[in-house]
């Protein structure tokens, strides 16, 4: 499983640089283009104007890595038709791909700090921004000694169904679009330009299964 991850994204990349910038009139006005959902706009709610002020460049210079959930709204988990935030950890570096497995570790281990399982002073602050409902936190580089001395990031995204393939979160893996240098908003790589074999096994949940947190509903 390992090689394969790293396969399939590869695919997966080799499949999107053929139409980036190259969008048709369909993927340009209403597949890629991400709209704010209503109860965000009807609330005021401006956590994620950033994702869209930005996904225009995402989708012309973002980067394509693997995210793997933290948290996620409960209503994310089963079919529906509200777009909700979750939070992700990614890395920039390829090492993960090829040992994915180091992400759930990462992950196991966030969960734990969140629920105070650690008494280290250098968790006091990201203890705090793990357990924060209704904020949104962008790009957030975790220590070094729970990421095997690696770049790993937290941040929130906003899930939109229609990217996934299957409408909601039958797996807590997924290609995100990243450009750190340049903004901290992230967005789901649209699933038209997954690999197709990355697609079947989402549908068939074959992807590694893992506990996740969940958020209370919007």
């Amino acid at each position: 499983m390992h090689r394969v991850m790293k396969e399939l994204m590869d695919k997966t990349r080799e499949k999107y640089e053929k139409k980036r910038n190259k969008f048709n009139f369909f993927e340009r006005t209403y597949f890629n283009k991400l709209k704010k959902p209503l109860w965000a706009r009807s609330r005021g709610d401006r956590r994620f104007d950033v994702v869209y002020r930005d996904q225009g460049l995402l989708y012309s210079e973002g980067k394509i890595v693997l995210a793997s959930i933290f948290k996620a709204n409960s209503l994310l988990f089963k079919h529906g038709e509200k777009d909700c935030p979750a939070a992700v950890i990614f890395s920039e570096d390829p090492y993960f791909e090829e040992n994915y497995f180091e992400l759930d570790k990462i992950v196991d281990y966030l969960i734990d700090i969140a629920d105070g399982y650690s008494a280290d002073s250098e968790f006091r602050n990201l203890t705090r921004i793990l357990n924060e409902e209704m904020s949104a936190h962008f790009n957030i580089l975790l220590p070094f000694s729970i990421c095997n001395g690696r770049k790993v990031y937290f941040t929130t995204i906003m899930v939109h169904r229609k990217h996934l393939p299957s409408n909601y979160l039958k797996s807590g893996w997924f290609p995100l679009l990243v450009c750190p240098s340049k903004t901290k908003a992230s967005i789901i790589l649209p699933y038209r330009y997954w690999d197709r074999k990355l697609v079947q096994m989402w549908r068939m949940k074959e992807l590694p299964k893992r506990k996740y947190r969940e958020t209370e509903p919007i």
